[in-house]
């Protein structure tokens, strides 16, 4: 990875001659950073601030060698001429008197203008994701947008954006999935033995703590599935069902107004840019006969290594689209939650839109999946970063 410091006047100098390109001719790493060296040669030292940008080299770390624009869907739109920041994000970068700041939306713009002159084949699904105005923020810097933002910036930037609760498991329902966790040879007698009296002391206290309900009824159907083996996880559909489905279900299907189709059953969806995209599992609401989607989810079975699409940069191009349906319905600052299963790991995102064409996915979480009785330890931890989603 090469990085460059230039003012942000030779910045916009350097965007003004990559963008003078033509729109098929992408830029690669050398050609980038000869348009910087010629910026600097004819920019004076005077400017107000310094943009830090890293140039990719031709192939990162999670490239996809076999996409191109048409597999992506890629806006390549070059004139943004019409699309003006109406909020400002500022962060102060200096603590004396004469302190600088950066403006996190015009520094998010920025690093697109860049995106659009590279070539897709060599690019991160953070370099592609900023191709659909969508920018991702990640607590490891590495894989955050916020790589390309001053350092000192990135905590602070963080905490500003995960504000979800986090959702706590009583210390009753914890006890439960390490007994059940520390079962050293279950059958289906066993299970049901240890699990049975969990539904009836959550039963009796629901009342006063619902989740220890939902906890029960996971591990009840996980330790009944798991005691005849380990369930095949090989292909997606069943994948799906033998490990995703029962957690979705306790989640998401509490609240009678929502609604959700998985696998074969989701209907593929027309996208703004006339793409089709069909999710893994959808939970969404009909008012007045409109469906609008709240959540998509993105799964590849522990099998799955080479797909020449990425699930994180689907999710994200689902999840604006659900965003700018629920914008049109007049939904007032609308979010929408995504998921991305790659094989026994989970990660839980939400997306907003925090200025005209720049939308921001925030990731929530991230957790291994349980894949066998002696690992239902984590139930508590997964069950706690999905209802996030929820709140």
């Amino acid at each position: 990875m090469n990085t460059v410091c230039f003012s942000s006047r030779q910045a916009f100098y350097l965007f003004s001659i990559a963008l003078g390109i033509k729109t098929n001719h992408y830029l690669t790493t050398n050609m980038a950073m000869n348009l910087v060296a010629v910026a600097r040669q004819c920019t004076t030292k005077q400017d107000d601030y310094y943009i830090y940008i890293e140039f990719p080299l031709d192939i990162s770390k999670d490239y996809h060698s076999l996409v191109d624009d048409e597999e992506y869907g890629l806006e390549l739109v070059v004139n943004q001429n019409d699309t003006q920041n109406t909020k400002i994000w500022l962060y102060q970068l200096d603590d004396d008197e004469e302190a600088s700041y950066c403006d996190v939306i015009e520094e998010l713009r920025t690093f697109r203008t860049v995106s659009i002159k590279l070539e897709p084949k060599g690019l991160s699904d953070l370099w592609l994701l900023a191709l659909n105005h969508t920018y991702i923020f990640t607590q490891d810097i590495k894989e955050s947008i916020t790589s390309h933002l001053p350092e000192s910036l990135h905590r602070c930037i963080m905490e500003d954006v995960l504000t979800e609760p986090i959702v706590t498991m009583s210390d009753r329902a914890i006890l439960w999935c390490t007994k059940l966790s520390q079962v050293r040879f279950p059958t289906w007698y066993e299970v049901q033995k240890i699990t049975i009296p969990f539904l009836h002391e959550a039963m009796k206290a629901m009342n006063c703590n619902p989740l220890n309900l939902i906890v029960a009824n996971i591990l009840h159907r996980a330790a009944l599935l798991f005691s005849n083996g380990t369930p095949d996880s090989d292909l997606e559909d069943l994948f799906m069902h033998n490990f995703i489905v029962m957690l979705f279900e306790d989640v998401f299907m509490l609240d009678t107004i929502l609604e959700r189709p998985m696998g074969n059953l989701v209907e593929k969806r027309k996208c703004d840019n006339h793409n089709l995209f069909k999710p893994d599992y959808v939970v969404f609401i009909t008012q007045r006969s409109h469906r609008l989607d709240l959540l998509c989810a993105e799964a590849k079975s522990p099998v799955s290594t080479i797909f020449p699409k990425s699930d994180l940069v689907k999710v994200g191009q689902e999840m604006r689209w659900m965003l700018n349906r629920l914008v049109r319905e007049g939904v007032r600052n609308p979010v929408v939650g995504g998921i991305v299963i790659s094989g026994f790991q989970v990660q839980t995102y939400k997306m907003e839109l925090i200025d005209n064409g720049v939308y921001r996915i925030v990731e929530l979480s991230k957790t291994l999946l349980f894949k066998n009785i002696h690992e239902l330890i984590l139930t508590p931890n997964i069950l706690s970063n999905l209802l996030q989603l929820k709140v």
